[in-house]
């Protein structure tokens, strides 16, 4: 209860960042702490359609066995995350590939990619990620780092939707960490923020798999490395 108060009380004082008009003119610096400031309030609007994690999802990947999911996640680790390998690290947040590759279908003609992923991501543009790893998991070893946990639902908008204890504790923890901490643009809502300045804040559905144990790595690629293939994949 009492981060909670604590946190409504910062809230407050981040209103004015997140009222600040038009965002035509702002520097990146200027988006990326505008969407922070935005991303503490969750907003009713801002529910948007999610990737759900089943066979009848179009953008979604699944292995010959129908068992696992091919998910990507942007990265810093420094072991070589070779194919075959697991991850091996905990609360690896990640994305869809098959709904990446619908994105850059659309979205091919950056100049920038490393900051166009990380407006993408919701992530800071500090060059820390530099790579990508595609892996295989089970949907029920992820979780939608949401509100609404079940990766085969859509979103509620709402803190009344967490209700198991152990969850909400991590939730909760992640809410200051997120906006009081550090500087993330943590929607709650299954999306990441995608601070580009765009007509939407919706980037793609996200993920979170506690266990890289569970995550059987199917490629790594440098940043250009993946634009590469992600290029050679949407060819017609």
């Amino acid at each position: 209860m009492k981060k909670m108060v604590l946190a409504a009380a910062v809230c407050l004082s981040l209103l004015s960042l997140a009222g600040c008009g038009g965002k035509t003119n702002l520097s990146n610096d200027e988006l990326w702490e505008a969407a922070v400031a935005d991303a503490v309030f969750s907003e009713d609007n801002e529910v948007m359609e999610l990737v759900c994690l089943t066979g009848q999802d179009p953008q979604v990947i699944w292995d010959e066995a129908g068992e696992r999911v091919l998910l990507v996640t942007w990265h810093d680790y420094g072991e070589p995350c070779e194919p075959g390998d697991f991850l091996e690290h905990s609360d690896i947040w990640a994305t869809s590939l098959g709904e990446m590759l619908d994105w850059y279908r659309e979205n091919s003609g950056s100049t920038d990619w490393d900051l166009r992923f990380a407006q993408l991501l919701g992530m800071p543009d500090d060059g820390s990620c530099t790579r990508f790893s595609a892996f295989w998991v089970s949907p029920s070893e992820a979780i939608r780092p949401a509100y609404v946990t079940d990766v085969t639902a859509q979103m509620e908008n709402g803190y009344n939707q967490v209700t198991d204890p152990a969850y909400k504790e991590w939730f909760d923890g992640n809410i200051l960490y997120s906006y009081f901490e550090s500087e993330y643009p943590w929607t709650r809502l299954g999306y990441t923020y995608d601070w580009s300045g765009g007509d939407s804040e919706y980037g793609l559905t996200e993920f979170l798999v506690s266990d890289g144990n569970k995550a059987e790595i199917a490629f790594t690629y440098s940043t250009e490395e993946f634009v590469a293939w992600l290029d050679s994949q949407t060819q017609s």
